[in-house]
């Protein structure tokens, strides 16, 4: 690839560029994919730094860690919210809801419901509010997690009179 010049490598022989978080974070299997791809990490810098949660999209997509997956979905979400997105933002959010779902981590289904809920209230979406509030107070209470009592208030505070 023209122009991207070779990393330097650590005394033994590793690639330098490749923190030791990000087996931590990424996984064995996602160091490695960086490792082996270094003409192709210097673009993965470049979009990195406009779009984080796209290159752990890909990261995790890549290497399967679904988990993973999930939250990045859940936190470009949260980012495209605060971009003034909210329709995109409820997008990524059913996404990391289906993927919660396949996966079985309940906790993160009934948070994913529990922002779907905020989303469509901000919408004036009163009635898909109440479903996935409902849907949070369910899973949370399954959990015995302290957030099915929010779920509770949020519930008593939307209901129409």
């Amino acid at each position: 690839m023209s122009g991207v010049q070779a990393f330097p490598r650590s005394a033994s022989g590793q690639p330098a560029y490749v923190p030791a978080t990000w087996s931590a974070e990424f996984g064995d299997r996602g160091a490695q994919l960086i490792q082996g791809r270094a003409h192709q990490f210097a673009q993965f810098l470049l979009v990195a730094r406009c779009d984080p949660c796209g290159v752990r999209l890909a990261l995790y997509r890549g290497t399967g860690y679904r988990y993973g997956e999930t939250f990045t979905l859940h936190s470009l979400a949260k980012a495209l919210h605060a971009a003034g997105q909210p329709a995109a933002a409820r997008t990524e959010l059913t996404a990391a809801l289906r993927l919660a779902a396949e996966t079985g981590n309940t906790y993160q289904q009934a948070s994913t419901h529990r922002d779907l809920a905020e989303s469509h209230h901000r919408a004036g979406q009163d009635e898909q509010a109440r479903h996935h509030w409902q849907q949070a107070l369910t899973l949370y209470t399954q959990l015995g997690a302290p957030e099915a009592d929010q779920m509770r208030g949020q519930l008593s505070a939307a209901s129409p009179d």
